[in-house]
Order: structure tokens, then sequence, then C-alpha cells
């Protein structure tokens, strides 16, 4: 190989280097921002859950309050006086 691509070669391998090292330091930032933002929820506390506007009739409710059953790897069950979601919810 000519030194003109070896030269290009290293080049793209330092940028790619310093672009997931960039990508590694935002995700980093945005974990902080959202764990200072979003407060920890604990067994027994009571949450508001949006309903999104494709599940929601103009004259119905823009969100319901539940309660967390159980908590488990940062995922909430979460029940409702009609009776528990059938998916887990995370803080955001």
């Amino acid at each position: 190989m000519s030194s003109a691509l070896v030269k290009r070669r290293r080049s793209i391998i330092k940028k790619r280097r310093q672009a997931f090292s960039g990508i590694e330091n935002h995700a980093k930032k945005m974990k902080n921002n959202s764990d200072n933002k979003l407060p920890n929820v604990n067994v027994g506390e009571t949450v508001r859950i949006p309903i999104p506007d494709v599940d929601r009739a103009r004259e119905d409710l823009w969100n319901i309050i539940g309660i967390i059953l159980s908590a488990e790897n940062d995922n909430y069950e979460i029940g409702t006086k009609y009776g528990k979601l059938s998916q887990l919810y995370t803080r955001n």
C-alpha cells in the first residue's frame, strides 16, 4: 500500500474513535440529566400516566392516575382503579 493510503486509513480510524468517544460522552450527559430531572419513585406512590392522542377520543381524559405496584430494574408495574396495566413503564 502507498503511504497516502496508510495515512488516510489511520486518519479514518482516529476519527471513528473520536466519534465513538463523543457519542459515549453525550449518552452519559443525557443519563445524568434524566436522573436529575426525573425523580425515583417508590412502590405505593401515585403517578400520572399520559394517554397518547391515538388511544383517546376528544372527550376522554388526557391522563390517568396509577399506583406503583412493583419496581424491577427501573421498570415499574402500575395499577389503576380499572386494573393492572399490561405493560411495564419507565420513569419518563
